[in-house]
């Protein structure tokens, strides 16, 4: 509202003519919000919300002010809670879905006259979804994130709609939502194996289609060397299946390393964010010399064929083998090599745990910070929902490095791992009480 300009109750085509504020039944916990360059609209940010769990039902009431002595006409009000995605590169903001209440909490015109108070609930276990995946289902609101090309965030958004000489007033009220849901002690397994012979054939093309672009062009249009290359890529493909078929979800197996055998057993693919990956690093008759073995985890964002990785945590495993592993007598025919056990333990840490200096800084990288994985949503940039897809993945890497003077060869493989979150985060010591925020826009 203009500063400058009386609020009589008039039309509000140069100032909101009514003030709205939404207040909770139950004190939320407050909790800092750092996802400024995300935010839409840009007034609305204040630095904290109130945070629910995505199986949360939020009560409250909505206080709509008029003028004093004056009495201003609405028509319906509605609330809804706003998920959306902003995108960094280009800048663009997309809603993803909504979930409104049941009815609109002023279903009849109304003349406002000092405040009317409307209560409103919207439960996050039924959603009512204005926007839906390709399957046509409503989803379950997913986690506010902070990414490197993405962010998606939440708004209560209230709407008092007036009549046709005039403009709606709309409020915005930030909201973090949070899912907790502790990790299955089962194995997912990975979300790209290859399950029909579709997926098998569009696998070989693009293989092929890369393959073939460091080919010379003379080797591009001849046909006997596109079968050779096809050829063998299905081999390759085919081999790679069968591994994958004997080697566990929680297994990561060296097939390429001179040993008898060299496996990593996690036990399970999901682990809490605040948890550990626990397991067994183990191999026999080892017939090299390795400088360093390395556990990495690397978190992917995906947005519409476009991926980017960074690196959140590493550990190395190399003290411990030094002094675990043992020499051992090669069978017949084979060197005499090295064989070793150890138990490992690789800290998850939390993502309240992880200090950004300057929260208030609009460069800051959060692409580096943990949040539970994120399965394909449609991403709403264009009108083919079935391509347009974003998501948020970690890779679990083991690596085997040997010395520069033996050729610093990389041994290496990778498994998809699933983060979850089990509990609410940490309310970061703000005051209960404190002013939740939101606009007026």
């Amino acid at each position: 509202m203009s500063n400058f300009l009386p609020n009589l109750g008039g039309p509000g085509w140069i100032a909101d003519v009514l003030t709205i504020k939404v207040e909770f039944d139950e004190e939320p916990v407050l909790v800092r919000d750092i996802g400024k360059k995300f935010s839409e609209p840009k007034d609305s940010f204040t630095g904290t919300a109130p945070l629910f769990s995505t199986k949360s039902v939020i009560r409250g009431k909505v206080l709509v002010s008029a003028p004093p002595n004056a009495s201003v006409k609405t028509l319906q009000i509605n609330i809804r809670l706003n998920e959306y995605v902003t995108f960094l590169d280009p800048y663009v903001t997309n809603e993803l879905q909504d979930a409104s209440t049941p009815e609109n909490i002023s279903k009849e015109d109304l003349f406002i006259e000092g405040t009317v108070s409307l209560p409103f609930e919207i439960d996050l276990c039924n959603v009512i979804s204005a926007v839906t995946d390709v399957s046509g289902v409503a989803r379950p609101f997913v986690d506010d994130y902070y990414g490197g090309m993405f962010g998606i965030k939440h708004n209560l958004v209230v709407t008092v709609e007036r009549p046709f000489y005039t403009f709606p007033v709309i409020h915005h009220v930030p909201v973090v939502i949070h899912t907790v849901l502790a990790a299955p002690l089962t194995s997912l397994g990975r979300s790209d194996q290859i399950k029909t012979e579709d997926e098998f054939e569009n696998l070989v093309a693009d293989e092929l289609a890369q393959a073939l672009v460091g080919c010379t062009l003379e080797e591009q249009q001849s046909e006997e060397h596109c079968d050779e290359q096809e050829q063998s890529i299905r081999v390759a493909i085919e081999e790679q299946i069968k591994r994958d078929r004997m080697i566990a979800n929680h297994q990561l197996l060296l097939v390429d390393i001179p040993a008898t055998t060299f496996i990593f057993d996690y036990i399970c693919d999901c682990v809490n964010i605040g948890d550990s990956i626990n397991g067994v690093l183990a191999f026999e008759n080892l017939t090299i010399e390795i400088h360093n073995v390395l556990l990495y985890v690397f978190k992917t964002e995906y947005v519409d064929g476009v991926m980017e990785e960074c690196l959140v945590l590493e550990k190395s495993l190399m003290e411990e083998i030094r002094e675990k592993q043992v020499e051992v007598e090669g069978g017949e025919g084979e060197e005499k090599g090295k064989s070793c056990s150890i138990k490992v333990n690789m800290k998850i840490i939390d993502e309240k745990d992880l200090i950004i200096e300057d929260e208030e800084d609009e460069e800051t990288s959060f692409f580096e910070r943990l949040s539970p994985s994120i399965a394909p949503l449609p991403s709403n940039t264009s009108e083919n929902v079935l391509d347009d897809k974003l998501s948020v993945s970690y890779f679990l890497k083991l690596a085997v490095e040997r010395f520069e003077k033996d050729g610093g060869d990389i041994f290496w493989v990778t498994n998809e791992i699933y983060f979850f979150r089990k509990d609410l985060p940490e309310a970061a010591g703000l005051p209960v009480g404190a002013d939740a925020g939101g606009s007026a826009v």
